[in-house]
């Protein structure tokens, strides 16, 4: 069986709950697993795997846009933490616990010293599509989708597999990615669906705008909002009916011109299109 070194960038939950499934899977075949992650991906994994806890990069939002002076002051911040576990890192997980291959879902260390050692490096992502997946896109963000894809490809230079999860299978531009649909916690798959009065509104960072504009009442109701993340619960991952509705609205009364130019509206899109998409992988 082999031995793997598993990278796992710890900016939000997303990534640790895909690697969650994935080392599961990996450590029930026999093979002996090390993850390596920060932050919050290295909160939701350490009790259940050996976990390296390295530093890592952030991204500092405002109103779910990334701040680029923010992100760039935090990360600066971050780099002489960040020097010495790498060192660490080298040390103990690629000098000593030698590895076979080296797995990562966007974590740059793991994929870097990957590189540095020649052992195969695969990457597990959705990031990955905006690199090796041809997509159309407007034109006056051909800058924009330019930088992204040097972005990842900073972050991830030189992958030999890269397997990405997507729900838009376009035409890869290799023979070395291959696309699967998402990967879901046996939590949120094992979940029944009810019928219930919520609108459902999926957030990965702030964004108070959004949320005067659907409804004014969630001003008030945002102490609610926030005990109900803290609590864990998964109880409302199958209520998109309200949701898919408003989405239908707005979608509606724009043209693709005013969906192309207006970013905000793009973001409402793209919410609408993912609740929609889920609903329909897992049958809800």
């Amino acid at each position: 069986m082999a031995r793997i070194v598993y990278g796992v960038s710890g900016e939000g939950s997303g990534h640790s709950s895909r690697a969650r499934e994935m080392a599961s899977h990996l450590r029930e075949k026999g093979h002996t697993i090390w993850l390596v992650s920060y932050d919050r991906g290295y909160q939701n994994l350490k009790a259940d795997f050996d976990v390296f806890e390295t530093e890592g990069l952030c991204i500092t939002s405002e109103d779910n846009k990334v701040s680029i002076v923010k992100t760039f002051t935090e990360n600066i911040k971050r780099l002489p933490e960040g020097f010495k576990c790498l060192q660490e890192l080298r040390q103990r997980l690629f000098e000593d616990f030698q590895p076979d291959c080296v797995v990562t879902d966007f974590e740059p260390m793991t994929a870097y010293l990957a590189n540095h050692y020649s052992l195969p490096l695969i990457t597990i992502d959705n990031q990955h599509r905006m690199r090796y997946l041809k997509y159309a896109g407007p034109s006056h963000l051909k800058v924009d989708a330019r930088v992204t894809k040097a972005v990842v490809r900073a972050m991830v230079p030189r992958p030999d597999v890269s397997l990405i999860t997507t729900f838009y299978f376009d035409a890869p531009t290799n023979d070395r990615t291959f696309l699967f649909p998402p990967i879901l916690r046996r939590e949120v798959l094992d979940q029944q669906s009810v019928g219930g009065d919520h609108i459902l509104v999926y957030l990965t960072s702030s964004f108070e705008s959004l949320l005067d504009e659907l409804n004014p009442a969630f001003q008030d109701g945002s102490r609610q909002v926030e005990k109900d993340l803290k609590s864990g619960t998964l109880s409302l991952a199958d209520r998109f009916d309200g949701v898919l509705d408003s989405g239908r609205n707005i979608a509606s009364a724009l043209t693709k011109d005013q969906i192309y130019e207006n970013e905000k509206y793009r973001s409402y899109i793209h919410l609408f299109t993912r609740c929609a998409r889920l609903r329909e992988v897992q049958g809800f």
